[in-house]
């Protein structure tokens, strides 16, 4: 579930699987179809291609890491990119919300 207020937020939804996590992202059209035209161009070894899923993961651990030598090396630009992430949150859903309570031990 979406909730209203977050137009122009980056939605994620997390599944829990015996093995990892699963994270689903949800782009809007135009930025989903330039991620996908970059992909299409890439060639890898015996004309492979990537797929978006090995990107997102690849990304993720470089991002990850940047991040956490960015937060000794530069903790201004840390904060800077910690600012732009609470900017880019969108609100719990309620109905998440609900779930999360009632799961939570009394």
């Amino acid at each position: 579930m979406t909730p209203d207020l977050s137009t122009n937020k980056l939605q994620t939804t997390r599944i829990k699987a015996s093995d990892g996590t699963t994270v689903i992202l949800s782009y809007l059209k135009p930025e989903a179809q330039a991620m996908r035209d970059t992909v299409a161009s890439i060639r890898l070894r015996g004309d492979k291609r990537p797929s978006l899923s090995l990107l997102a993961r690849r990304s993720i651990g470089l991002y990850l890491a940047r991040l956490e030598n960015t937060r000794t090396s530069d903790p201004e630009a840390f904060a800077e990119e910690i600012a732009t992430l609470e900017k880019m949150t969108a609100p719990p859903c309620p109905k998440t919300l609900q779930r999360a309570h009632r799961k939570s031990p009394a």
